[in-house]
């Protein structure tokens, strides 16, 4: 292997972890937002009005939504960790990381996920294609949810409520614009200092 192409490997690499670190703090704000609109989801159906179902078919996507962005979380921190093991041919021990990361940026509005794909198309051939596990395909690309599964999210919902669970996601206090504003200025504030 030349110097050039070491470099150019390594080069790559650095632009990996950069684009995952953004990517990371991406999800982050997309996670939070979706949380409190999922709160607010709950809060409508709990109020039994005439779109109660629709707001349940809602609060279904928003939670599979919610599944993905999770594990998207812990694929790219794995990543990043075992950026040691990206060389010139894919280890099986990020293989299903780097289709989570795939199948992902096709779906999500992340911008860094398709800058990410781009980085490892680089790294290991304009033709690499993997295939993430069949749930996280069933989560992005869901069925629309039947009668019965919208009854149980109601009543899922409602016994969330009844019960005062302060668990995620169910119901919890929404904050306040100023404390949102200040967090989304807090990582933005990252974001550019990672960009730089």
């Amino acid at each position: 292997m030349g110097a050039s192409a070491s470099k150019r490997f390594d080069t790559n690499k650095e632009e990996l972890v950069k684009n995952i670190d953004l990517a990371c703090c991406r999800v982050k704000l997309l996670r939070k937002r979706l949380e409190n609109e999922l709160a607010t989801t709950y809060q409508a159906i709990n109020s039994n009005g005439d779109d109660a179902h629709i707001k349940a078919e809602q609060s279904i996507y928003q939670e599979n939504t919610l599944h993905v962005l999770e594990h998207l979380t812990k694929d790219l921190n794995l990543l990043k960790a075992r950026k040691h093991l990206i060389g010139r041919e894919i280890d099986a021990q990020i293989k299903p990381c780097i289709a989570t990361v795939f199948h992902c940026a096709e779906r999500l509005d992340v911008p860094e996920l398709r800058v990410i794909v781009t980085v490892l198309r680089q790294m290991y051939g304009k033709d690499l294609k993997p295939l993430p596990d069949s749930e996280l395909i069933n989560k992005l690309n869901p069925r629309p949810p039947t009668t019965p599964e919208i009854k149980r999210q109601i009543d899922k919902v409602n016994q969330l409520v009844r019960s005062s669970v302060s668990t995620r996601p169910a119901i919890e206090k929404i904050t306040t614009s100023t404390n949102k504003r200040t967090e989304l200025d807090d990582l933005l504030e990252r974001i550019r200092r990672l960009r730089s």
